[in-house]
């Protein structure tokens, strides 16, 4: 027979972002991080910070990024299906209670080098390219190749790809391969950005991934 579960996981973050510079600006985000296994949960947080130079070696549109991710203490399994029962066949006092103590963990730190290119094809079409290198530091290096379609800079459309070298003989790479997106901001009083994502997987059902963003 047997059972099935969905395990959850949840981000909040906090982004702020400023200009130190007509061509340098900074931004940190920190994170409220969750995750669930039926009755099992860890929370923590962890902090995101990059750094962005706009006109790279004096070109418009061409821009170099550096981030690093997932930056803070480790998280910890907790819950009641963590709980076992312990009882003596001959003893007469009633079954003992205790709790297994599950091993603390880090989250996957990242770093990533981004460039991108974009260009103009009128006063309301832009298209742009970018390639980004990423070291997990539990997993293999990351290539991703991608472009974006704008469309009066409220319609975004996104495709691209992402190797991961040898992936068919590490049982931990799961994500990899074709990625694809649209993006629409409206305003509603204030501007609203809502995206949604594809993404390859290699252990399950590939991801759908749905984003909403409000800029004050």
């Amino acid at each position: 027979t047997g059972s099935t579960f969905s395990p959850s996981f949840v981000t909040l973050g906090l982004t702020y972002a400023n200009s130190l510079t007509d061509r340098i600006r900074v931004g940190v985000n920190l994170k409220l991080v969750s995750e669930k296994i039926i009755r099992t949960s860890a929370t923590g947080f962890a902090l995101d910070a990059g750094i962005q130079y706009q006109g790279l070696a004096g070109l418009d549109g061409l821009n170099f990024g550096i981030t690093l991710k997932n930056l803070g203490p480790q998280m910890k399994y907790d819950g009641p299906d963590l709980i076992r029962v312990a009882s003596e066949s001959e003893a007469k006092r009633g079954d003992n209670f205790y709790s297994i103590d599950a091993a603390s963990f880090e989250l996957p730190s990242q770093l990533e080098l981004g460039l991108s290119y974009a260009y103009s094809l009128g006063d309301q079409y832009k298209l742009g390219v970018a390639t980004a290198f990423q070291n997990n530091n539990f997993a293999n290096d990351e290539y991703k190749f991608g472009g974006e379609f704008v469309y009066d800079e409220m319609l975004f459309l996104r495709g691209g790809y992402a190797y991961m070298g040898e992936v068919a003989d590490n049982e931990y790479q799961q994500f990899f391969g074709v990625t694809a997106g649209i993006g629409v901001k409206v305003n509603i009083g204030l501007e609203m950005v809502v995206d949604y994502a594809y993404r390859a997987a290699k252990f399950s059902e590939s991801n759908h991934l749905i984003g909403v963003k409000f800029n004050f």
